[in-house]
């Protein structure tokens, strides 16, 4: 019986997406998603539909000391994804297991006030 071997050290093909920024009234918003991308588009799409600003690709929304961090978790395949999901949860404010619309809502509308 023949079977494929994993080759070890190879590109893990788990790359996760780049962090998409959002701003809501004077804090800025980090969203990384550790699977494929699908579960930030929702998260983001929910925050700005609540108020917040998407603010692209600029280096120092992402640079922000202030920042919220937000982390949406996804199972790596590879041991290397693992680590790198690991150093993402740790420097995260907010782990999700998954994109929550109402978190989503609910924290942009904490941030512009509208209690």
């Amino acid at each position: 019986m023949r079977r494929s071997l994993e080759v070890l050290g190879a590109s893990d093909g788990d790359q996760a997406p780049p962090p998409q920024a959002l701003r809501a009234a004077d804090t800025t918003l980090i969203i990384v998603d550790e699977g494929d991308g699908s579960a930030s588009s929702q998260l983001v799409s929910c925050m700005e539909e609540a108020g917040a600003t998407q603010l692209g690709a600029e280096p120092e929304a992402k640079a922000n000391p202030g920042a919220i961090r937000i982390v949406i978790r996804a199972r790596g395949s590879t041991i290397e994804a693992r680590k790198r999901s690991a150093l993402l949860e740790a420097a995260a404010d907010v782990v999700l297991g998954s994109a929550r619309p109402a978190f989503a809502r609910r924290l942009v509308e904490v941030l512009l006030g509208e209690r």
